[in-house]
C-alpha cells in the first residue's frame, strides 16, 4: 500500500447519519473507500458520525439486535461544515423520519454540502425532507416500491447500482454502495486511486451502474404448486406478476425440468428474459403494445410458438383483487377458479355481496369471474360440464349442457345487480366453444365483457377471430 507524507490539503470532512437500527454496512464499505484517500490521492480525510442525541447506538437486523457503534456528534453540536454527507439506510429510519428537527438538519447539511452519498434506503430518509424532489434516485430494490409510492416527487429509477445527478450519488443496497464509492472516487479524483483502492480491500468492483442483478425478473409462487415469472415494472408505480395456468391451444410454456418445484421451475425462463427480453425491449415506446408484440414474435423468436422461451414474460396485467382462488388447486368443493373484485374498479357471490355491503361499497365496485370452464368439462364422456368435479361420484344433477350454464351466470348477474354488478367473466366455457361465448355475450348485454384467457390463450390468431366475429 503506497503511503504519502502529510498533506497540505485541507481535511474532506464526511459526515455520516446514524441512528437507532441503522445498516451499519450500508455505510462502512463507502468510508473504507474514504479511509484509503490519503495514502492513494493525498487528500486527508476527518469523519464525524452524527445522530439526533450523539452517543452510544446499535443497529438493528429483524430481530431487533446488531452491533453496537457510537455517534460523536449530536446534530445540534455539529458546528464544522461537512463536504461530504453520507446517508445510510436500515430498519430504524422510520423512528428517524419523525423527528422534523433532525430531518431539517440533513436537508440543511444536504444543501451546503460539495457531495451527498446515500446508501440503501438512506435515499428514502433524504427524499423526506424534499431534497430529491425532481431529482434521479434509486434506493434498496426490496424497499423500492414502498420508497417509491412514499415519495412521488423523485424520479426513481428501478435498474440502476447507483444514479448520479448533480452532486447527488444515490445507490441500492450494502454492495451497490460500495461500487457508487469506487465510481466517486473514481469520477472525483482518480481511475488508479480508486483502482489502488479496490486491490488494497480485494474488491471486485461493478463498474456499470446499469448491470444491477437484483433489478431482473424472477420466479415467483403461481398457486401454490406452480412457479411463473414476475417482474418490477420500470415505466409505472406497480410491481405486477403474470401468474396463470396454460390453455390447451396456448404457446409453449418452458420449465425447468430440475427437481426443485417438480420441474415446474422457470428460472431458465428468467435468465432468458433478464439476458435477452429485456435488453432487446430496453427504450422501447410501451405504448405501442402492437410493435412490441411483432417485435417479440418476429425478431425475438421467429417461430410460431409465439415467444417459445418464455409464455408472457411482459403481459402487463390489469388490476383486480382476486376473493377467492379455487378449482383443481385448492382443497375445497367450489369449481369455479377465481371470484375477483376489480376496484372500478350460488354462495360465495353471496358471501361476497354481503361482504361488500357490510363494508360500505355497495356500488363502489364491480365484481369479475374466472371460470376456467375447461377445467370442469367432461368433454370426453358426454360433453357435460360438472360442477361437482372434485366429488368423484358427483350426482347427475350437477352435470349440465353450455346453456343451463349461462343460465347459471345470468343468476350470478342477477344477484349481485342491487349492490354491485359482475362486469367480466372469464372463459365461461371450454376452448372452443365459440358459439356459447357468442350466445353469453348477447344476453349479458352492454357493459360485461367476456374475458379470454384459455379461449384465446394469447394466440394472434385466436385473438384476431375473437375480434373478427365480434365476441
Amino acid at each position: 500500500m503506497p503511503t504519502s507524507p502529510r498533506s497540505s490539503k485541507l481535511p474532506l470532512h464526511v459526515g455520516v447519519v446514524v441512528f437507532e437500527g441503522v445498516m451499519q454496512q450500508d455505510f462502512i464499505g463507502v468510508t473504507s473507500y474514504f479511509e484509503q484517500l490519503p495514502n492513494f490521492c493525498d487528500q486527508p480525510v476527518k469523519f464525524s458520525t452524527v445522530s439526533i442525541t450523539g452517543g452510544p447506538l446499535r443497529s438493528k437486523n429483524a430481530l431487533g439486535f446488531g452491533m453496537p457503534l457510537y455517534a460523536t456528534h449530536s446534530y445540534q453540536d455539529v458546528t464544522e461544515h461537512i463536504d461530504i454527507l453520507l446517508i445510510p439506510g436500515g430498519r430504524g429510519r422510520f423512528e428517524l423520519q419523525k423527528h422534523r428537527q433532525f430531518m431539517d438538519f440533513v436537508r440543511d447539511v444536504a444543501e451546503g454540502a460539495t457531495y451527498v452519498l446515500t446508501v440503501c434506503t438512506g435515499s428514502a430518509i433524504l427524499a423526506d425532507t424534499g431534497f430529491l424532489d425532481g431529482k434521479r434516485a434509486t434506493t434498496n430494490k426490496i424497499a423500492y416500491q414502498d420508497v417509491m409510492k412514499a415519495h412521488t416527487g423523485v424520479q426513481w429509477v428501478h435498474k440502476a447500482r447507483w444514479v448520479v445527478d448533480g452532486k447527488v450519488w444515490t445507490s441500492s443496497g450494502v454492495t451497490a454502495g460500495i461500487d457508487m464509492a469506487h465510481a466517486f472516487v473514481s469520477t472525483i479524483y482518480d481511475k488508479t486511486a480508486a483502482d489502488g483502492i479496490a486491490r488494497y480491500m480485494e474488491n471486485v468492483p461493478n463498474t456499470d451502474a446499469s448491470n444491477d442483478p437484483f433489478a431482473v425478473r424472477k420466479e415467483i409462487n403461481e398457486n401454490g404448486q406452480d412457479r411463473s415469472v414476475g417482474l418490477d415494472e420500470s415505466t409505472a408505480h406497480c410491481c405486477p406478476t403474470v401468474p396463470s395456468s396454460a390453455g390447451e391451444s396456448e404457446v409453449l410454456e418452458v420449465r425447468d425440468g430440475s427437481a426443485a418445484y417438480v420441474g415446474k421451475g422457470v428460472l431458465n425462463t428468467v435468465k432468458n428474459v433478464n439476458e435477452i427480453i429485456a435488453p432487446a425491449l430496453e427504450g422501447k415506446d410501451v405504448t405501442q403494445q402492437a410493435a412490441l408484440d411483432k417485435f417479440m414474435v418476429e425478431t425475438l423468436d421467429g417461430t410460431q410458438n409465439e415467444w417459445g422461451w418464455c409464455r408472457q414474460p411482459d403481459a402487463v396485467p390489469a388490476r383486480a383483487v382476486v376473493q377467492r382462488y379455487q378449482q383443481r388447486f385448492a382443497r375445497n368443493k367450489l369449481t369455479m377458479q377465481e371470484f375477483m373484485i376489480l376496484s372500478a374498479n350460488g354462495e360465495v357471490i353471496n358471501l361476497i355481496e354481503e361482504a361488500i355491503k357490510a363494508t360500505g361499497y355497495t356500488n363502489k365496485v364491480k365484481l369479475g369471474m374466472d371460470v376456467a370452464a375447461s377445467e370442469f368439462y367432461n368433454g370426453t364422456t358426454d360433453a357435460r360440464y360438472n360442477l361437482d368435479f372434485k366429488n368423484e361420484n358427483a350426482p347427475d344433477s350437477e352435470k349440465i349442457f353450455a346453456d343451463k350454464l349461462n343460465d347459471l351466470y345470468e343468476g350470478f348477474i342477477a344477484t349481485c345487480k342491487n349492490s354491485s354488478d359482475i362486469v367480466s367473466i372469464e372463459d365461461p366455457v371450454r376452448s372452443g366453444r365459440q358459439g356459447a361465448v357468442d350466445q353469453l355475450h348477447v344476453e349479458g348485454g352492454q357493459g360485461r365483457a367476456v374475458v379470454g384467457n384459455n379461449l384465446t390463450v394469447t394466440n394472434p390468431t385466436r385473438v384476431q377471430k375473437a375480434i373478427d366475429m365480434k365476441t
